[in-house]
C-alpha cells in the first residue's frame, strides 16, 4: 500500500480505535510488523501520518501498551527507528505528546531500560533531540520526572555519557535548562544525585566542560544553586570531586565568575 495510503487509513480509524485493533495484538506481534517494515518504511509512515496524529496515537495507547510495544523492539530497533526519524521529528512528537504522557513514559520504560535507549541511540543522536526539543521544554520535561526518576535515568547512563550528552548540547544551552527547571527543584535533583554521584559527572565533565558550563549559569544562579544545596552538601561534592579539580575548575571558571559566585551567596 505505501506509507501514504497506510497513513490514509491509520487515520481514517481514528487513534481510539487504532489503539483498540493493537491492544488486541501482543506487543511481539506489533514489533514483528514493525521489523519487516523496516526502519526507513516506517519513518515514512510517522511523516506521513505527521507528529500530532502520531502523539494522539501514543496517547491513545498509553503508557503502559506503549512502554510494553518498545521494550519488544528492544533498544536496537527503536534506535534505528529514532535515527530515521531524525532529532528535529522525533522532538516534534515529544513536543504534541506534551509533558505528562511523556513523563509517564518515561517512567513506565524505567531507569535501567531508558539508559539503553540512550546507549543505542548514541550521544550526537539523543544530543540532538534534546536540542530540538528545546531547553524550556526539556527542562519542564525533567521537572515532571522529578528528582528521583531523573537520579534513576542519570545514575543507570552513567557519568561519560551524561558528559558527551552536555557537549553535544552545549554548556549555553545545558544552562537554559538548568535555569528553567530552577534552583529549588535543580538543588533536589543534586541532593538526589549525592555527592559520590555528583563529583563522579563534574569529573566526567572535566574542569573545562564544566567551567564553560558554570560561566552560562552565570554566577547568580550558580551561588543561588549552592546556597539552595547548602553546606553539607556542597562541601562534600567539593571533597569528593577532590582539591586538585577543582583548583582547576577555579582557573577556568576565572577570578571574576569565582568572586561574583562567593558574592551571590
Amino acid at each position: 500500500m505505501g506509507p501514504g495510503v497506510t497513513s490514509d487509513v491509520v487515520q481514517g480509524f481514528g487513534p481510539d480505535l487504532t489503539a483498540q485493533i493493537v491492544e488486541h495484538l501482543t506487543p511481539e506481534t506489533v514489533s514483528e510488523v514493525v521489523e519487516s517494515m523496516g526502519p526507513a518504511l516506517t519513518g515514512d509512515l510517522v511523516r506521513e501520518m505527521g507528529p500530532e496524529f502520531t502523539a494522539d496515537l501514543v496517547q491513545s495507547f498509553g503508557p503502559e501498551l506503549t512502554g510494553d510495544i518498545v521494550r519488544n523492539f528492544g533498544p536496537r530497533l527503536t534506535a534505528d527507528l529514532v535515527k530515521d526519524f531524525g532529532g528535529a521529528l522525533t522532538a516534534d512528537v515529544v513536543h504534541a505528546m506534551g509533558l505528562r504522557t511523556t513523563a509517564d513514559l518515561v517512567r513506565n520504560f524505567g531507569g535501567a531500560f531508558t539508559s539503553q535507549l540512550v546507549a543505542a541511540f548514541g550521544s550526537p543522536l539523543t544530543s540532538s533531540v534534546v536540542v530540538n526539543m528545546r531547553a524550556g521544554f526539556t527542562g519542564d520535561l525533567v521537572s515532571h520526572f522529578g528528582p528521583n526518576l531523573t537520579g534513576d535515568v542519570v545514575e543507570e547512563i552513567g557519568s561519560r555519557q551524561i558528559a558527551e550528552l552536555v557537549e553535544g548540547m552545549g554548556p549555553q544551552f545545558t544552562a537554559g535548562i538548568v535555569q528553567q527547571l530552577g534552583v529549588q527543584p535543580t538543588g533536589a535533583l543534586v541532593e538526589r544525585f549525592g555527592p559520590g554521584l555528583t563529583a563522579s559527572l563534574v569529573q566526567a565533565f572535566g574542569p573545562q566542560l564544566t567551567g564553560e558550563l558554570v560561566r552560562a549559569m552565570g554566577p547568580d544562579l550558580t551561588g543561588h544553586l549552592a546556597l539552595q544545596m547548602g553546606s553539607p552538601l556542597t562541601a562534600g561534592i567539593v571533597l569528593s570531586a577532590g582539591v586538585d579539580l577543582i583548583g582547576d575548575l577555579v582557573r577556568v571558571m576565572g577570578g571574576d565568575v569565582t568572586g561574583g559566585i562567593v558574592h551571590s551567596m
